[in-house]
């Protein structure tokens, strides 16, 4: 199955896959349905995968819309199936994935409607607002900006950039390819940006606002090790031959960082602020897929 590139109903989708979260889905859906219910150009886009609560009830009761589009999956066919389905059957000529979980600011969104127009980026990254039991605060302090290369937004946005409620994405960029390479990554909405690099110049956007307000709780399900170390940077390896590994250091570390709980002064010291040296990190870490990344980014350094 390939990405439909017919893209002409509306200027925007919001795709939301869920599971099992009815109170959070709510939460999340109910603001854009009085928001957005009946929208000629923002498209809302929901599919449950498989949940056992009572998530298809609330959905059917409310899908009464003419740009609502919810559909009910039998059994759950795994999270990377789910993402890519939303974004096969969006028919916004721009899609902005959005966690079940996660609360979208209208204001902001609306916001990046504009901008969108008037940019017409490939790629956008948005700040995003953690809440917390004690506090509120807005996870990036960088300024807003634009690159055109894979490496420069990665370093400059980190392994923030794996938050799937912080992308927006072009749909034409990627239409028309088969997606089904990347499926059990575990990571779908990285595997889309990274189509999009493929063999052309693309634009990014970088947006200091916050566009969503997201919790500090992480699903039961999820493995940080597992899926940051492992699979993220498995990704990599859609387009390696390719990358700037010095320019991707930042994005490199700080993922490191994230996986085990360390400060980024501390990994830049040990590792003297340069990539070559993360091959220590054989020493430290248990982990195939990491020692099969270090050693090719060591061959890849040894060639040049």
């Amino acid at each position: 199955k390939t990405v439909n590139g017919n893209t002409d109903a509306y200027f925007i989708s919001i795709c939301i896959p869920t599971y099992n979260r009815i109170n959070d889905l709510k939460k999340c859906l109910d603001p854009l349905l009085v928001k957005y219910g009946n929208s000629i150009e923002v498209e809302i886009v929901v599919i449950d995968n498989g949940s056992t609560d009572k998530t298809s009830i609330y959905l059917m009761e409310n899908n009464v819309y003419a740009n609502t589009s919810f559909y009910v999956r039998e059994n759950n066919a795994g999270f990377d199936i789910n993402v890519l389905d939303c974004f096969y059957k969006a028919k916004g000529q721009y899609i902005h994935f959005l966690g079940d979980d996660d609360v979208l600011i209208l204001s902001a969104f609306d916001d990046l409607i504009e901008i969108i127009k008037k940019d017409i980026p490939d790629l956008v990254v948005s700040n995003y607002t953690i809440k917390t039991i004690k506090n509120t605060y807005n996870i990036l302090n960088k300024q807003s900006a634009t690159f055109t290369s894979v490496e420069n937004i990665f370093s400059f946005v980190g392994h923030y950039l794996s938050f799937m409620s912080s992308l927006t994405l072009r749909k034409q960029s990627i239409a028309m390819q088969s997606m089904s390479k990347y499926i059990n990554f575990k990571f779908m909405h990285i595997s889309l940006i990274l189509e999009i690099l493929s063999g052309k110049k693309a634009k990014f956007i970088y947006l200091s606002q916050p566009i969503v307000i997201a919790t500090d709780i992480n699903p039961t399900t999820y493995d940080v090790a597992d899926i940051f170390l492992c699979d993220l940077i498995k990704s990599f390896q859609l387009n390696f031959n390719k990358l700037d590994f010095k320019k991707l250091e930042p994005f490199f570390i700080s993922t490191i960082c994230h996986c085990l709980g360390s400060n980024v002064g501390i990994f830049r010291l040990l590792f003297n602020n340069s990539i070559t040296n993360l091959i220590g990190l054989e020493a430290l870490l248990n982990l195939d897929m990491i020692k099969s990344l270090l050693r090719r980014i060591k061959r890849h350094f040894a060639r040049t």
